[in-house]
């Protein structure tokens, strides 16, 4: 069944390419609320980022205690 997806992907992606990428003579424009929505995409892939940061505070908490906490027992065997 693996091999079979593969010969159809295979055989899908050039299409797909050609189909994606050709040049067709269109009067393009930006829509008066495309900038909204790319605003609201930059506004919640930040908050997205600060979600991640306060789920895995801890972890990063504690990546950092450890950090300054080497550099501490080196100085002191050093020193």
């Amino acid at each position: 069944m693996k091999h079979i997806t593969r010969i159809i992907a295979a055989s899908a992606a050039p299409a797909f390419i050609l189909l994606t990428f050709r040049h067709t003579a269109t009067d393009q424009y930006l829509d008066a609320g495309t900038g909204s929505i790319i605003i609201q995409a930059l506004i919640g892939g930040f908050v997205g980022l600060l979600l991640v940061l306060k789920i895995y505070w801890n972890k990063v908490n504690n990546f950092f205690k450890n950090l300054s906490s080497r550099g501490k027992k080196r100085g002191d065997l050093q020193g």
